[in-house]
């Protein structure tokens, strides 16, 4: 019987705080990454112009430089500063004309990917077929 009331009473000091609103609470994306891998999959430069941020209205450019052909570079952001996601000015940096892609969507953490995932921007195509596609999670989001 004394082993049953020590156990009671653990459970009782544990619920206590739960029940009183001041327990554990566990926020989606603190503490995580999530991984932007840039692929160049052509066969000119391309200059990503991959952004990212907290607040949709101040986006910063990820530093991944110009990528020549073939090139992958993977960067490891935190969940709380990536809440947003997208390019603008993706460009093909070709002999004589450069191509440059219309900006996409803006992706949005908790609904087009999530903390934990890989988002992968994979360029492909030359000059007038140059493109993005956009996987999170190995599922197509573009």
């Amino acid at each position: 019987m004394k082993c049953c009331k020590g156990v009671v009473l653990c459970l009782a000091m544990l619920a206590a705080p739960l029940i009183g609103g001041c327990g554990l609470t566990v926020v989606p994306g603190v503490g995580g990454f999530v991984t932007i891998s840039v692929i160049n999959n052509t066969d000119f430069d391309v200059d990503p112009g991959v952004e990212f941020g907290a607040f949709s209205t101040s986006l910063a450019f990820l530093d991944v430089g110009v990528l020549a052909p073939g090139d992958i570079v993977d960067v490891d952001v935190d969940c709380d500063d990536i809440v947003f996601l997208t390019t603008t000015d993706s460009a093909q940096l070709g002999g004589s004309v450069d191509y440059v892609l219309d900006p996409l969507p803006i992706f949005e953490l908790d609904l087009d990917y999530f903390c934990g995932e890989i988002v992968e921007f994979e360029f492909v195509g030359n000059g007038q077929d140059f493109d993005v596609f956009v996987d999170a999670g190995g599922e197509n989001i573009f």
